[in-house]
């Protein structure tokens, strides 16, 4: 149980890192286009938007191409999301061959692209691969069988306190065990997955700001103390 639990939560922290570096490569982007031209700098902060929200659709198994739709129009594509980072990436070797920058600039910008490329296919990792079959396997077998038992070997010294006891041990590894299957997925809706509807929305605040728009959508609400 030890050993699952530890595995789960390395998943769930190492996509919190994932998304942490998803949100720096975000804004460098923002920051690093700001001397663009408006109408050559719109397009490549909606494919960005698109992107996010895209990787979010698609980590909570939502209308990927739909999310994106809302940004930025593209093609029908068998990866959506990778999709919109291409057209975003294509928009920008447009810029280099068109003069508006130089290719120090386009390698900066080809940078961010790149990291968030590598945050997706973290993402991906983890969303599809879960943690061996066995392991919940033999763990739910061996806590049945421990806690069955259990009953048994502490009556004879403690009577009437065994029930207690015994239902103490046993909440304490099943609460554990639900914990682990929480999250080992941390990207679903559970209470103690990520935020990624509120992570998605600030990012999107802040490329509308970044676009000069002033009608901003409002931050996500918290639901129940906590953001989904």
């Amino acid at each position: 149980m030890s050993f699952r639990n530890n595995a789960c939560y390395d998943r769930w922290w190492e996509a919190r890192k994932l998304w942490g570096e998803l949100i720096i490569a975000v804004r460098s982007f923002a920051r690093q286009t700001a001397l663009l031209p408006e109408d050559r700098r719109t397009p490549l902060l909606d494919g960005v938007g698109g992107f996010v929200f895209g990787l979010a659709a698609r980590l909570r198994d939502r209308d990927e191409a739909g999310e994106i739709a809302r940004w930025t129009a593209s093609e029908p594509a068998p990866h959506p999301t990778d999709a919109a980072l291409t057209d975003v990436g294509r928009q920008c070797a447009e810029l280099l061959r068109d003069g508006v920058i130089d290719p120090i600039r386009y390698s900066v910008l080809e940078l961010r692209l790149t990291e968030m490329s590598q945050v997706l296919a973290g993402c991906e990792r983890i969303k599809t691969t879960p943690l061996p079959f066995a392991y919940a396997l033999l763990l739910h077998r061996t806590a049945h069988a421990f806690c069955l038992m259990l009953p048994f070997a502490l009556a004879p010294s403690l009577g009437w306190w065994t029930m207690a006891v015994s239902l103490l041990v046993a909440y304490t590894f099943f609460g554990l065990d639900a914990l682990g299957d929480e999250l080992e997925d941390p990207f679903g809706d559970d209470p103690n997955d990520l935020p990624l509807d509120a992570m998605s929305r600030m990012l999107e605040r802040e490329l509308r700001h970044a676009q000069g728009q002033t009608d901003l959508p409002p931050a996500w609400p918290a639901q129940r103390d906590r953001l989904t």
